[in-house]
């Protein structure tokens, strides 16, 4: 079982809406050689904002890129914008497949992996969270640019 507050939070850098994420998440995307700065996983939010360089808070504790094992794909310096941890899809793959397919089924396509295989969110995703929110706003924004 894990530990999770239920209300959004303020991020203490950017001022912008954070969500909890559960004490797992922290621990799987902590380096093992920073695992001792931080003895308590609960509590922690995380904060989406592009431009923001907090990932992780809680009180007076933050936790930066630096920290972690992996690039945050919804930071605007993360090289790859990785959206699904699960089956490694980028934000310029679902670009391209929407691009190319004009009218696409990538929702579908994801609900049929995680049937076939198993997700695992809430250790390979930083956001502890499933990326199917992500997609869809990654086809909203790519429709409100575009004619689909």
């Amino acid at each position: 079982m894990f530990n999770m507050q239920k209300q959004n939070t303020i991020c203490p850098l950017c001022k912008q809406k954070a969500h909890a994420v559960s004490n797992i998440t922290i621990k799987a995307m902590i380096k093992k050689d920073k695992l001792k700065e931080f003895p308590n996983y609960d509590g922690f939010n995380f904060c989406k904002t592009p431009d923001c360089t907090t990932i992780y808070f809680k009180k007076e504790v933050i936790i930066n890129q630096r920290h972690l094992i992996k690039d945050v794909g919804q930071k605007e310096w993360s090289k790859e914008h990785k959206v699904c941890y699960c089956f490694n899809w980028t934000k310029t793959n679902i670009i391209g497949k929407l691009l190319l397919n004009k009218n696409t089924n990538i929702l579908n396509q994801l609900k049929e992996k995680k049937k076939n295989s198993k997700c695992n969110c809430i250790e390979k995703n930083p956001s502890g969270k499933c990326c199917s929110n992500d997609i869809k706003e990654i086809i909203n924004e790519l429709k409100s640019k575009f004619i689909f």
